[in-house]
């Protein structure tokens, strides 16, 4: 087996003090100043020898592991995955790294998942998967990290940080625009509509207040794709049509893309007949054949207010809990 490439033969073949490399590398907390050329040399030959700076040694010297742990449900929309995408790319520009960690809908697993990322030095958490069922005050006993944790998304936890996308104020969005556009009987579409998650139950609040009677619930019995089309020209015809529905609201935009195909293949227009809604502006949204109209959660902000969060209340002697919305954004296209 080749022999692991240790700090000593950088700074040999550099032609430096092993303190000086280290400082460049961040292994050690020295004050000793190198140049910026010879930084650069130093990281070069490091790339170069395949260099792996020993993490556990920087934590135990009292460093930064310069890495961020990210919990995640191991079955998530796919607007999780751009936040986590999002998180990793703002934390690369601070020379953070991420460590993702995955668990459905367990807290138990959860937090051993938080404690193994803990184990291999990460600095904190940002967590993006608490909203699971359980009896008050659970959470708060399982982890009792505050400090090294920060929660995106609702329900607030107490003594935890939050970085919470306005899921109300993107409902409003929705309505504000289809009350302008003078529809009457909307539908809103869901795999889940008993679903107990924060963000589906805030939404479904919201319209089910701006419009009362008219607010139609249709239940695709946990097919969030539709079955690729099969059951989207069912629930368009045995749903939509029938009760002279004039808009749907769909919980994200795979099903949105669903209704619209069936409603095009039941001979009905989109918007003129029936507008269509959907959440999260996945990518595919402006190449549906009838261009989604959206909400856009603004992930980017989400991510950096998470990691900004986080960095803060990890430098800081006196902890504080906070708590930031992060307003979205109706992006309109055809279909509304």
């Amino acid at each position: 087996m080749k022999r692991k490439t240790t700090l000593t033969d950088i700074a040999k073949a550099v032609g430096v003090s092993r303190a000086a490399a280290g400082k460049v590398l961040g292994t050690s907390n020295s004050n000793i100043r190198v140049s910026k050329e010879k930084s650069e040399l130093i990281r070069k030959v490091a790339r170069e020898m395949n260099y792996v700076p020993n993490v556990v040694a920087r934590v135990l010297a009292g460093q930064s592991s310069k890495m961020i742990g990210i919990l995640v449900d191991s079955e998530v929309p796919s607007v999780m995955n751009c936040r986590v995408r999002q998180i990793e790319h703002y934390a690369e520009t601070l020379g953070y790294r991420v460590l993702v960690s995955e668990a459905h809908d367990d807290i138990e697993k959860l937090r051993n998942n938080f404690q193994y990322m803990r184990q291999y030095g990460v600095d904190g958490v940002i967590c993006l998967s608490h909203d699971y069922e359980m009896a008050e005050g659970d959470f708060e006993k399982s982890f009792d990290f505050a400090r090294e944790m920060v929660l995106v998304g609702g329900p607030v936890r107490k003594g935890f940080s939050h970085v919470i996308p306005d899921v109300a104020k993107g409902a409003e969005l929705i309505c504000d625009c289809l009350k302008q556009r003078g529809c009457r009987k909307v539908a809103i579409v869901s795999k889940n509509l008993g679903s107990r998650y924060y963000s589906m139950k805030t939404r479904f609040d919201v319209f089910r207040r701006e419009f009362g009677n008219n607010l139609l619930r249709v239940d695709t019995g946990g097919k969030n794709a539709l079955d690729r089309g099969e059951n989207s020209l069912q629930v368009v015809n045995t749903e939509i049509i029938p009760r002279g529905v004039d808009a749907v609201i769909c919980s994200c935009d795979v099903m949105a893309l669903g209704i619209e195909s069936g409603l095009l293949a039941a001979g009905k227009r989109v918007p003129e007949d029936v507008a269509v809604v959907g959440y999260d502006n996945d990518d595919f949204a402006p190449y549906a054949a009838v261009p989604l109209t959206t909400v856009d959660q603004n992930n980017y902000s989400i991510a950096k207010a998470a990691v900004d969060m986080l960095l803060k209340q990890l430098s800081e002697e006196e902890f504080t809990p906070e708590l930031k919305y992060i307003a979205p954004e109706l992006i309109v296209r055809k279909s509304c």
